[in-house]
């Protein structure tokens, strides 16, 4: 997703995660290329399967443009995040 860096945007990463649990947060950040980079969470790989997700972003005059869901495949860890138990994170309401 590329997006007109000449408007200011507030971007956000949302989550249903596999197991129902959500995640929202302010992880995604705005490339000077217009990218998009979301930095996930340990709450955001705390469930294995298929999350669907999407980035939202936030104009300054409140309007609000949403990508296409897309689907973040999360393959089990016996290591770093085994011993974390899988709840919401929800960081900001919009």
């Amino acid at each position: 997703m590329n997006i007109d860096t000449s408007f200011q945007y507030v971007a956000k990463y949302a989550a249903k995660k596999p197991d129902g649990h959500y995640v929202y947060n302010d992880s995604a950040k705005i490339n000077e290329d217009g990218t998009i980079t979301v930095t996930l969470t340990d709450q955001s790989l705390a469930a294995h399967g298929n999350a669907i997700c999407c980035v939202i972003l936030e104009t300054q005059s409140g309007d609000i443009l949403t990508s296409q869901n897309f689907t973040l495949i999360i393959e089990f860890s016996a290591g770093a995040y085994k011993d974390i138990i899988s709840d919401d994170e929800i960081d900001d309401i919009l």
